[in-house]
């Protein structure tokens, strides 16, 4: 039982490594042109910035009090806004 327990962490844990941003940027180094890389980087930052966009969605689909109409609207940009401003502040 121990064994497959052990397995499925390994795997579980290089499924993670594959899907990290380090491991995705590390395949644009495979790029043999400086035009390819930087293609390849700039894809990467539009799923990155994807990434955090519906990130921060979801976060504020779950706390809002309001369900529909012009209120949740308004909850959620204003969750949304708190959150990127809270992530850009953390760059800094």
């Amino acid at each position: 039982m121990k064994t497959k327990l052990t397995i499925a962490a390994i795997f579980a844990i290089a499924a993670a490594a594959i899907n990290s941003p380090a491991a995705q940027a590390a395949t644009c180094d495979n790029h043999k042109t400086k035009l390819m890389w930087r293609s390849c980087m700039s894809k990467e930052i539009d799923r990155l910035n994807a990434a955090i966009n519906a990130k921060a969605l979801d976060l504020c689909y779950s706390k809002t009090n309001s369900e529909r109409g012009p209120a949740a609207v308004d909850e959620r940009l204003a969750c949304r806004i708190d959150r990127l401003t809270k992530t850009l502040q953390g760059m800094n």
